[in-house]
Parts: structure tokens; sequence; C-alpha cells
């Protein structure tokens, strides 16, 4: 109704604000939104779209397959070995401890080093996980309501939001890093089985989001994809370097090499332009920093 309070997370601050040239873009971007919203309330409540019934049947198969995978037995000794975790419970980031009990089950992280974690190993999991399955159902066992949704995609600008940035978490994934990282995962059975799973689950959900819109990511999203492609070398480095440091502080805690650990974290954090906490930040005024992104990794590639 006119109003709106913006909570801004730290390392986006300066991509947004720190020139008037991207500030008052960005300002622009939010004044738009908040008069169109206003307008729209001011007009009364739109009625449901025809498709909800439909979506609200997909959702229902994301978070079922998505649960089943969490819930599955060893799930949290691959989260706690394949992703950096434990070195990200050790950053000063946030107000609140990154764990709510303590305990080591998938209920107990808080929501972003949870989604921070899968970030980093470039798996982007709680991003995407399930919608595959969901869309596959969908396609496989009520055609017609697929057609429907793919008719309608571009016209329902929920819908289209929503599955675009499924579509940028996927695309930021890379299927390469997560294997390197799963090589954490002590147990060969477990990381075997979970990473398979999860595999599998990310071919899916990329076949049918491409179908869904009729393309290929890459041919229809070319600045994202360039983004991605001129930050591939440095952020492989960097992923690399982690994941030899955190093989390394496992196995003997030394604060140095912590120490260099969490400046992986910083720099893998920057060179992605995010922390992971939400999927919108995947395309926001990438072409504006892109420059001093790269700059910032490359430098962060030169300390000893």
């Amino acid at each position: 109704m006119g109003r709106m309070r913006v909570t801004e997370q730290g390392e986006v601050i300066a991509q947004k604000y720190a020139n008037r040239v991207t500030a008052a873009f960005h300002l622009e971007r939010l004044l738009a939104g908040v008069t169109r919203t206003s307008l729209l309330h001011e007009a009364g409540e739109a009625p449901p779209h025809p498709l909800e019934d439909v979506w609200s049947l997909v959702v229902e198969r994301s978070f079922q397959a998505y649960r089943g995978l969490v819930e599955t037995d060893g799930f949290v000794t691959f989260f706690r070995q394949a992703t950096p975790i434990d070195a990200i419970e050790r950053t000063r980031i946030g107000s609140r401890p990154s764990r709510r009990t303590g305990k080591q089950t998938v209920e107990d992280p808080r929501a972003i080093p949870w989604v921070f974690s899968w970030s980093q190993a470039r798996f982007h999991l709680p991003a995407w996980y399930g919608v595959g399955t969901a869309l596959g159902w969908l396609r496989g066992e009520r055609p017609s309501d697929w057609k429907a949704l793919r008719d309608e995609i571009q016209r329902w600008p929920f819908l289209a939001y929503l599955l675009h940035n499924v579509e940028a978490a996927l695309m930021m994934a890379d299927t390469g890093i997560m294997r390197l990282y799963a090589s954490l995962v002590r147990d060969a059975d477990l990381r075997r089985a979970l990473l398979g799973t999860i595999l599998v689950e990310y071919r899916l959900a990329d076949m049918s989001i491409s179908e869904l819109f009729s393309g290929r990511p890459e041919e229809r999203r070319p600045r994202l994809a360039l983004a991605i492609r001129l930050r591939d070398r440095a952020l492989r480095r960097l992923h690399e370097e982690q994941v030899r440091l955190l093989a390394a502080w496992r196995t003997e805690p030394k604060e140095d090499a912590l120490q260099a650990l969490l400046l992986t974290i910083n720099a893998i954090a920057l060179g992605q332009k995010m922390t992971g906490y939400t999927a919108a930040h995947y395309h926001g005024d990438i072409r504006r920093s892109e420059n001093t992104v790269n700059m910032a990794i490359w430098r962060c590639l030169d300390v000893p």
C-alpha cells in the first residue's frame, strides 16, 4: 500500500549502491515495483489463475521429492562432508548461530548457512531439487495440463519468475564441481548413492525447464551464460583450493588453514555474486559489476 521495507545482504550492498548510476537504477526498480503493487492492490484482489490448482499438485510432488532426499539415511553426513558447512559455522556472519540446537540433523541448520553451503559447493540444491521429478510427473501423467502450462508460462508472471529462478540456479550449478566436493565424503557407498540421486534429478530438472521454455537457457539468457563463463576459470581454481584446504583442515584443524579456507569462502561467494540466500540475486545487474567481481577474484587467487 505504498510502503516497502527492504533488507539487503551485506555482500550485495556495494554491487547495488556503490555508484550513482547503479544505485539510481536499483532504486528506480524498487519504486516501480512499489507503485505497481500499490495500484494493483487498489484495484482489488485479482482472480486466481486457472492453472493454480494444477501448479499446487506440482508443488506437492516437488516437496515430497525434496523431503525424500533430505530424510534419506546418511544425508546429513553427506551434507556435512560434501559442503564447507563446518567452516561456514566458524565464520562471523549474521546475528544468530548457524545452528538452532547444535544437533547434526537436517532440521538444525538455519536457512542462510544451509543454502550458503550448497552454493559454495555448486550444488545450489535447495533452489531446484524436486522440480524435475514434479514436472516429469506432470508431463507423463497429465499431458494436457503440461501443454497448458507450456502455453501459459510467458503469460503468468508468477510462474515465469519462479521457474526463471530455478533455471538460473541450474545454470549456476556445476556437476563437475559437485563431484569434486562429493569426493570429500568418506563413505564410498553413501557418496555414490546420494550423488547419483542428485545428478539424476539435476538432469531431469534441466531437461524439463528447457522443454517448458522451449529452448536452452544459454540461448535465451546469453548475459547470464556469459557471466558464468567469464568467472568459470577463476572459480574452478578457487573450488579446487577450497576442497584441498577442507581435506587438510578436517585432518588437522590448524588456525592458519581455517583462515585460508575462510578466504576461499569469501572469494567464491563474491565470484558467484551471492551467498545463496535467494535465487533472485542470480540475475541482478550482472553486467554492471562484472569487471569489479572478476578483478576481486583474481586478487584472491594471487594471495599465497
